[in-house]
């Protein structure tokens, strides 16, 4: 049996469960997939926080602060994940984005897609990650 996940180490619930069931002997972990993590605050003050493990993302956003989601593309990457317009950057891999600069953020953002498996956008901007 092979299990995959997205980011870091493997779900300590799902090592947990097999443990108990005598599974995990039989089990291999495939590496992670690259992958960036963004967390996201929404409208209704719920923090959201998203693996993206491919690109494009498919999302575009308004410069801040605060960083705030405009658009997401039907049928992306972004949409599969759960992002929505109105949503709120607040941390880019764990890391707080408080305090850094909108082109920061931008770049920082960018650096991390450029990581992720699939095919560039040729239709991004600069108030977009596609």
């Amino acid at each position: 049996m092979a299990l995959k996940w997205c980011c870091g180490e493997p779900p300590m619930q799902a090592v947990e469960d097999l443990s108990e069931n005598g599974l995990q002997k039989d089990v291999q972990w495939e590496a992670p997939k690259p992958c960036l993590q963004i967390t996201f605050l929404t409208p209704e003050g719920w923090e959201l926080d998203v693996a993206f493990s491919r690109k494009p993302l498919g999302f575009g956003f308004r410069p801040g602060p605060p960083v705030t989601t405009t658009t997401v593309d039907e049928g992306s990457h972004a949409e599969e994940v759960g992002v929505l317009p109105g949503t709120e950057i607040i941390a880019i891999d764990g890391q707080s984005i408080k305090g850094m600069k909108f082109q920061e953020v931008v770049d920082h953002i960018r650096r991390r897609v450029e990581t992720l498996q699939g095919e560039p956008s040729t239709t991004a901007s600069e108030s977009s990650i596609h």
